[in-house]
């Protein structure tokens, strides 16, 4: 999975909620290091992140990912990882619960 995205008039990519979908696919990503993209994909463990506006390293990294299978694979277990360890549903209520109680006094 690519998320090519870019920062266009001072707006960009909010979390990239569509990388933490493919990534619970087990599905390799790559994208761009912009925005909430780099709270997702670590460089390396669970995808690849490339400079903004940069086709030439995109189709660098889908090539490197493609016929290295051992990458591929350490990617799609490290991005179930995080998913589960970061953003399932379990770990996102339990954050709120405790931004919810630390507030309470």
């Amino acid at each position: 999975f690519i998320i090519p995205s870019i920062v266009a008039d001072g707006h960009t990519e909010g979390l990239g909620v569509v990388t933490i979908e493919a990534m619970a696919c087990g599905t390799p990503v790559i994208g761009s290091n912009v925005g909430g993209i780099p709270d997702v994909i670590k460089d390396g463990y669970n995808g690849f992140l490339v400079p903004e506006r940069s086709p030439k390293e995109i189709s660098q990294r889908i090539i490197q990912i493609l016929s290295d299978k051992e990458l591929e694979r350490k990617f799609i277990r490290n991005g179930l990882i995080t998913v589960k360890n970061k953003f399932s549903w379990g770990m996102v209520s339990d954050k709120f619960i405790n931004v919810f109680q630390s507030n309470i006094q």
